[in-house]
């Protein structure tokens, strides 16, 4: 049975007294998840520790989304064992996710696949992060 899954993006800001950003739409991107997979996973990872939150429980995925309250260091693993690294930006406010590190789909066409998500808590509190991921 399929389920569909709704994304909201935007960004606002005011420089100088001018609005800039990226509006995004008023109507939300909406995805089809055909085979009824969701893999969801809250934790909590104490300050100068690495946690694993995803480890390629899904063979493919249409959607995938990853926040923090506190900042952290996200480290995304590939198939071919690439590693790349982005900064979450929490709230730091316990338990209020901040800016969420979010890709559309699992690139399998260009061999690009995402094997593994690590976080490394750097905010010096602890921190509780969410993962979703939408096949």
């Amino acid at each position: 049975m399929a389920f569909s899954a709704q994304v909201w993006t935007s960004v606002a800001a005011l420089l100088n007294g001018v609005p800039e950003g990226y509006p995004g739409n008023n109507r939300p991107v909406s995805l089809t998840i055909d085979n009824d997979e969701v893999y969801r996973k809250i934790i909590t990872i104490t300050n100068a520790t690495n946690a694993v939150i995803y480890a390629d429980q899904l063979s493919t995925f249409t959607f995938m989304l990853v926040a923090c309250d506190f900042n952290t260091r996200l480290l995304v693993t590939d198939t071919n064992s690439d590693t790349m690294s982005f900064t979450l930006r929490g709230t730091a406010v316990a338990n209020q996710y901040g800016v969420p590190w979010m890709l559309g789909e699992d690139l399998t066409t260009t061999g690009f696949r995402v094997n593994a998500i690590q976080l490394f808590n750097t905010s010096g509190s602890t921190a509780r992060a969410i993962c979703l991921v939408f096949d």
